[in-house]
């Protein structure tokens, strides 16, 4: 058992020591690069983006035109998901190494050829604002490493001094729609986080001297991710 436990220490500290970032917001998206659009009813549309609209600062509408030149609208219930061109002023990427370097990846689901061209991905998701319930296709801003949880940008959502986003909307595997995390609030979802991570370790938190609940939320969302 204590070699079990060590072997589970010495993989959490590793975990902790790769820093992982959440990729910016994309608040516009390139017309004249090609984006891939995946349908509910499972048919590919390559395209490219020519009109976006918004609702609670996501994505609500998209109009695209595909490579037979036919002008197509799309609805948040009619796609699945789909990987988009950020526009100029939006390069994923361009300040976070670890997505030039799959190897430094944590364990995701999604394309890593589309995601290794730094596009942003979304995806349908129910979220919760103010009480409503909305269909959105939503920024995941873990995209690699959330097979378990995903993270989804808020457009609307303030920075601190340094650069860091203070809100997010996230979903863990269960739950029926995405909910608002504020920065105010990380402290109690670490807490409800740690609770997943401590049926693999029980006492994780004294063993790591507290350095979980002193880490980035992106961290915690990582390890997560790896455990369950």
């Amino acid at each position: 058992m204590k070699q079990i436990t060590l072997m589970m220490t010495l993989f959490l500290m590793s975990l902790i020591g790769i820093s992982q970032q959440f990729l910016p917001r994309v608040f516009g998206v390139s017309e004249s690069k090609t984006a891939y659009i995946f349908k509910t009813d499972g048919t590919k549309i390559t395209c490219q983006v020519k009109n976006l609209s918004w609702k609670k600062g996501n994505i609500d509408a998209i109009k695209v035109v595909d490579l037979e030149g036919n002008v197509i609208k799309l609805l948040p219930t009619e796609i699945s998901h789909m990987y988009l061109p950020p526009s100029g002023l939006n390069k994923l990427g361009s300040t976070l190494d670890f997505m030039d370097d799959p190897s430094k990846w944590g364990t995701t689901d999604l394309d890593k050829t589309l995601l290794g061209e730094k596009l942003a991905y979304y995806e349908q998701s129910a979220c919760l604002i103010k009480k409503k319930t909305l269909t959105l296709m939503m920024q995941v801003v873990n995209p690699t490493f959330c097979t378990k949880i995903r993270v989804y940008g808020d457009l609307f959502a303030e920075e601190s001094v340094t650069g860091e986003e203070k809100s997010y909307y996230v979903k863990k595997n269960g739950d029926a729609a995405a909910h608002l995390i504020e920065r105010s609030n990380y402290e109690a979802e670490f807490k409800i986080l740690l609770q997943i991570v401590l049926q693999y370790l029980k006492n994780l938190e004294q063993m790591l001297n507290g350095k979980i609940l002193t880490n980035t939320f992106g961290n915690m969302i990582r390890l997560v991710n790896s455990l369950y």
